[in-house]
């Protein structure tokens, strides 16, 4: 009778580990180099503007195609507050790039589209 012993497996078990492993990361590091499959673009995806409500609790106006979507984040979460129906118009914004405007100029443009919409609803 024949007995299984696997140490004769052994190089067959730990090529086959070997081969895994290098697969793993040869992927990781496609993913990594290429980017992500999908997605959004630059263009379709951009961040317009933010201001920091607390320590660590901001809001965010993120640009998704055409529409701006006011975002409130913190540690734990992420949360959509209003989805704008007239996009923010930032000056200090630069036209073909995706650099966030001054502070201080998106935070009095957010307050003024704050005050419209309470007026709207009053």
């Amino acid at each position: 009778m024949d007995v299984f012993n696997p140490t004769d497996y052994l190089g067959k078990i730990m090529l086959a580990l070997v081969f895994v492993l290098l697969a793993i990361f040869a992927l990781a590091w496609f993913i990594k180099r290429f980017g992500q499959f999908g997605g959004l673009s630059d263009k379709q995806l951009r961040l317009v503007g933010q201001v920091a409500v607390g320590q660590r609790e901001k809001l965010i106006v993120v640009a998704v195609g055409k529409e701006q979507l006011l975002i409130g984040v913190t540690p734990s979460q992420i949360n959509l507050i209003h989805r704008l129906a007239e996009p923010l118009d930032c000056q200090d914004e630069p036209s073909e790039t995706n650099q966030v405007p001054k502070p201080q100029a998106f935070a009095k443009r957010l307050q003024q589209a704050i005050e419209e919409m309470k007026r709207g609803k009053a």
